[in-house]
């Protein structure tokens, strides 16, 4: 079972992945794969409606680029739905024996994880051009039958063999020699000795030792540099259109390749329940303020009373330069954020 966070949908029960069988003898292989499930809203009830799946196929269990995919809208009842995937976007081709891994996200939810192994069933579409040795009892094409129980061509010998050619002039028959008698077996000779070992030859003498190479250079240390961020948090406004940093900010320099570690809490409350995204954020220059995690935001709740509001994230991939790190949170509610007090944290540089 996957929990959603943020969604209507809130629960999603994997029912299987199985791939259609054909009915009758000789029919065309499907290309479709049956997806079967249940999905329940926030507080574990089924639903009742139509959603937009997304079902995408991949070579391993993180790789970030699927094979192939395929969106569908899907008409669910009391949880329960069944859908065929690859009706419009065969994933047959993909399916050649390597293991495979189906990812599947429902409206613009992130994809569910972990991913889905595809088994064994799915990887009988390859029925469809025989690659190996077959074993049936006979062989029936058209209605007659070519090769029948013990392995014996019955079909029609035309195109099997050619013509017979025009026999050639006899030839003359030599005369035969008798055969002669069979010599006698001779006998074994005798193994000769074994030879002498020879003597073990002098140990030569210990060559000089050859000269120290050169001291390799130090390697790089792990943490590169430490900043700390604390301070008032203020007021956080209403209505929010993106993330902004709560109370000061950390400043540090980032090099290629680099990654930055930061944790840091604080206390929060309003005058009333507010709901909000809060995290670790970065700022390269007078960019845009984003959060270290990107969607894979944490949602929180403050009421009257202030509560502890924590965060830590790490990144890695930024380009280098000079960042701003500090805590953020993205208040989209009509009420501000007022009664806080003092924001702690740091963040480090590391290799």
């Amino acid at each position: 079972m996957t929990m959603f966070n943020r969604k209507s949908m809130a629960a999603f029960v994997m029912a299987g992945l199985v791939a259609s069988v054909a009915s009758v003898a000789g029919a065309q292989v499907p290309d479709s794969l049956t997806q079967q499930g249940r999905l329940f809203d926030k507080d574990g009830n089924p639903l009742n409606q139509s959603v937009t799946m997304t079902f995408s196929l991949y070579s391993g269990p993180n790789d970030p680029t699927p094979l192939d995919f395929e969106t569908l809208d899907v008409v669910v009842e009391d949880g329960y739905f069944s859908v065929a995937i690859g009706e419009i976007k065969p994933f047959k081709d993909h399916l050649d024996g390597s293991t495979r891994y189906l990812g599947i996200a429902v409206g613009d939810d992130a994809e569910m994880s972990p991913r889905f192994e595809i088994r064994s069933v799915p990887y009988a579409l390859v029925a469809g051009n025989v690659t190996g040795d077959i074993t049936p009892t006979s062989v029936t094409i058209n209605g007659t039958q070519v090769i029948d129980s013990t392995g014996k061509w019955t079909g029609s010998s035309s195109g099997l063999i050619g013509p017979t050619g025009p026999a050639g002039p006899a030839g003359a028959n030599g005369a035969v020699g008798p055969t002669g008698p069979q010599g006698p077996t001779g006998a074994t000779g005798a193994t000769g000795a074994t030879g002498a070992n020879g003597a073990t030859g002098a140990v030569g003498p210990t060559g000089p030792q050859g000269a120290t190479g050169a001291t390799g250079a130090t390697g790089a240390t792990g943490i590169v540099a430490t900043g700390t961020f604390n301070g008032s948090a203020g007021t956080i406004a209403a209505s929010g259109t993106g993330y902004v940093f709560v109370g000061p900010q950390a400043t540090v320099t980032l090099a290629s390749g680099q990654k930055l570690t930061a944790a840091a809490e604080a206390p929060l409350a309003s005058t009333a329940t507010v709901t909000f995204r809060a995290g670790i954020c970065y700022q390269l220059g007078a960019g845009t303020i984003t959060n270290f995690v990107a969607g894979a935001y944490s949602i929180m709740q403050v009421g009257t009373i202030r509560s502890g509001t924590p965060a830590a994230a790490s990144i890695s991939g930024l380009a280098a330069g000079t960042y701003k790190v500090g805590f953020c949170v993205y208040n989209t509610t009509g009420t501000s954020i007022a009664n806080n007090d003092y924001v702690n944290g740091w963040v480090q540089v590391t290799n």
